[in-house]
């Protein structure tokens, strides 16, 4: 009976798997030529289009299993969201693509990667509240980036901020066991070596750093950090939003 019960799992998983097999929405093509009018109303129809997308894979789930399991945040269904993807995303050279710890593949789509690189910029996987993992956690998940061609980092926000906030609190703290650059714990100089390391022709005069991430990963705590260990990290914290897009 047992094995019954798991042949009919496996069956389930991927037709309720369906709505989340749908991809991240992209910008439609433009050029300097383009107005803004135009422009926007190619975007609105285009998520329009994929917002249809959903509505069917919504239907078609709630038409087999009388119940929706997967449906769209109200991050995912604003138009101003994407937008402002789709803007970092065209104007980076690196993208930093902020994950959780915790779960930090489900925080990486694949898709999300690849159209990364079709804008010509290069991602890298910053594996946030990365103190919640051992050496060996943080060596088994740089492997399996790795091993599909994906570029990581381990860092700790929070940890860097109490850092930066109180210095006294870690002057006696001891040193850390050697460990190899990919795995450990960078501090924000070393993050941003990282970013610096991978541009090899900025799109613009200045080479750009976009962070992109779900919400509630630690984006604003990792630009915070970043900031403060720039040498022009000055001026107000990014704070996080309560509407979204905004």
């Amino acid at each position: 009976e047992e094995a019954v019960l798991v042949e009919e799992r496996r069956a389930v998983v991927p037709e309720r798997a369906l709505f989340r097999s749908l991809a991240v929405p992209r910008r439609p093509a433009w050029d300097e030529g383009t107005s803004g009018e135009e422009l926007a109303a190619r975007e609105e129809a285009s998520f329009l289009a994929w917002r249809r997308e959903i509505a069917e894979a919504e239907e078609a789930e709630r038409a087999r299993y009388a119940t929706v399991a997967t449906v769209a945040t109200p991050f995912e269904r604003n138009l101003e969201v994407w937008r402002q993807l789709w803007r970092t995303l065209e104007r980076s050279d690196v993208v930093f693509v902020v994950t959780d710890a915790r779960w930090p593949e489900f925080y990486a789509p694949r898709d999300l990667l690849d159209y990364i690189a079709a804008v010509g910029a290069v991602a890298v996987v910053v594996v946030n509240k990365a103190d919640y993992l051992g050496r060996a956690q943080r060596a088994a998940w740089a492997d399996h980036w790795r091993a599909r061609g994906i570029r990581s980092a381990f860092f700790s926000a929070k940890r860097e901020q109490r850092r930066l906030d109180d210095p006294e609190a870690f002057a006696d703290e001891p040193e850390e066991e050697e460990e190899a650059a990919e795995t450990r714990l960078l501090r924000p100089e070393e993050l941003l070596d990282v970013g610096r390391g991978l541009v090899r022709a900025p799109k613009r005069w200045l080479a750009v750093l976009g962070v992109v991430g779900y919400p509630n990963v630690g984006k604003s705590s990792c630009v915070n950090a970043l900031r403060g260990a720039s040498a022009h990290g000055v001026g107000a914290r990014a704070a996080v939003s309560a509407t979204p897009g905004k």
